[in-house]
């Protein structure tokens, strides 16, 4: 089974093309750099591609059964920078991925990442749930929030197996601190630093 994961060479990236690759998946990471990231277990196969290319993206996804797309090309506290750019920079790309995920009969399942913070906006109740409601108030959740309605668009109507998650806080071995995402790791970089071990 092929599995295209767009954005794998990110935090989150590296860790779900592990898990695919120790669970016996064919990996093919899908990214903007020309380069082959050197952060890429050797197993997966590389590929540069423009997700607005369509045609470039329909060749990579021949043959694909399962799609996880993480890639986001701004962080968070740069998505207000820019509102036109974000917005073509974020969603115009899942819009392709979306009409060109249609096109594949192998296709099994399209894994869709949004937000499990900035979706929900300034939050009047604790802690969060599926079913609080969404009104997010940064140009980043507003894409996120966005990308989710679209694929749902999709999966309602023409019945492209979409899901969609919402992770929080992602944290763990690997990630950096100070990048403009990732709370956990940002703030126990502040710690280590005050303490000057960092």
């Amino acid at each position: 089974m092929r599995t295209c994961v767009i954005g794998g060479h990110g935090f989150v990236g590296r860790h779900v093309v592990r898990a695919l690759l120790s669970s016996g998946r064919d990996v093919l990471v899908l990214g903007r750099r020309r380069d082959r990231p050197d952060e890429l277990p050797q197993a997966a196969a590389y590929a540069s591609c423009d997700l607005i290319d369509r045609t470039s993206l329909r060749h990579h996804l021949e043959g694909v059964s399962e799609i996880v797309s993480l890639a986001h090309a701004t962080p968070p506290v740069l998505g207000s920078n820019d509102l036109l750019g974000d917005h073509v920079a974020n969603l115009q790309p899942v819009l392709v991925l979306l009409e060109e995920a249609e096109r594949l009969v192998s296709l099994r399942k399209l894994i869709v990442t949004s937000s499990g913070g900035t979706v929900y906006g300034v939050a009047g109740q604790s802690p969060i749930t599926e079913d609080t409601s969404t009104a997010p108030v940064s140009p980043y959740g507003i894409i996120k929030l966005a990308i989710e309605r679209y694929s749902l668009m999709f999966h309602l109507l023409k019945s492209l197996p979409v899901v969609v998650v919402r992770p929080s806080n992602v944290y763990g071995i690997g990630q950096r601190a100070f990048t403009g995402q990732g709370f956990i790791a940002t703030a126990i970089g502040h710690v280590l630093q005050d303490s000057g071990t960092g």
